[in-house]
């Protein structure tokens, strides 16, 4: 086995048996163990990803730098990068109480899913096995809401209809949710126009992870879940592309010119 894939794995064990033994029984305490976990999890994965399979030492200082220098320039690695980004503002110089560890831990989840599923995916390398029973959400019925959300993303009903918009929308708010270690999306959003107000907001469910940068066009269908023995009627977005507005441009132009 690499050395670098040994470091993982035996860094995943220690997460897993944390999980495995306190569960719900003390979840500030579970996370504060896991959190305490993460920043070596993260390099390390930023290695295996830039080693090019190479049998290299995980706990090379210059080699964990330059590791993450690439995962920076790599589109497909952004996540990666900043979620040590996130991590080393919240985790690294500093041991959080229970309740600040409980917080963090909710807003990491998401990526430590992508990390899981990146690492299955592209290298068949089995993390975070039992990362579904980390006692994220304990409110049964909203859990069935989206679960039934998530099988129509996944399974659109056969009376399903398109959806003709062919508007601008600003994102307001993503709001990831789980179900089966699949990372789904609570989009809110708004028309892209002077005259849109906070009560005109639209929400919608993806498995796409779209920006909220600039307005964007969707690909738009409606759907039905059986909720509380009542039809309830749903938006999944299908697609997406960014569609600049012109008095956007402007401004953009200054973004880029402060990156110079």
């Amino acid at each position: 086995m690499l050395k670098i894939d040994k470091a993982i794995l035996d860094t995943n064990s220690v997460i897993c048996d944390n999980i495995s033994q306190l569960g719900v029984a003390d979840r500030g305490l579970l996370s504060q163990n896991i959190l305490g976990q993460i920043r070596n999890f993260v390099e390390y994965v930023a290695i295996k990803v830039c080693s090019n399979g190479g049998d290299v030492d995980p706990n090379d200082y210059n080699l964990n730098v330059e590791s993450l220098k690439k995962v920076q320039r790599r589109g497909d690695l952004q996540f990666l990068y900043r979620f040590h980004k996130m991590l080393q503002k919240s985790v690294s110089h500093y041991t959080l109480n229970k309740d600040g560890s409980e917080r963090l831990m909710l807003k990491y989840y998401e990526h430590l899913l992508k990390i899981k599923l990146y690492l299955k995916k592209y290298f068949n390398l089995e993390v975070l096995e039992n990362i579904s029973d980390f006692p994220i959400d304990t409110d049964a019925e909203l859990s069935n809401y989206f679960e039934k959300i998530a099988e129509k993303i996944e399974n659109p009903s056969t009376d399903s209809y398109p959806v003709t918009y062919n508007d601008r929308y600003y994102v307001r708010k993503v709001k990831p949710f789980f179900v089966n270690q699949e990372i789904y999306y609570e989009i809110t959003f708004t028309a892209a126009n002077s005259n849109a107000s906070k009560f005109d907001r639209v929400i919608a469910f993806t498995k796409q992870e779209i920006v909220d940068n600039y307005a964007v066009k969707f690909s738009l269908h409606n759907d039905t879940i059986r909720i509380l023995d009542k039809n309830m009627s749903i938006l999944v977005i299908d697609g997406y592309e960014v569609s600049i507005r012109p008095c956007e441009w402007g401004i953009i132009y200054l973004k880029f010119l402060d990156q110079e």
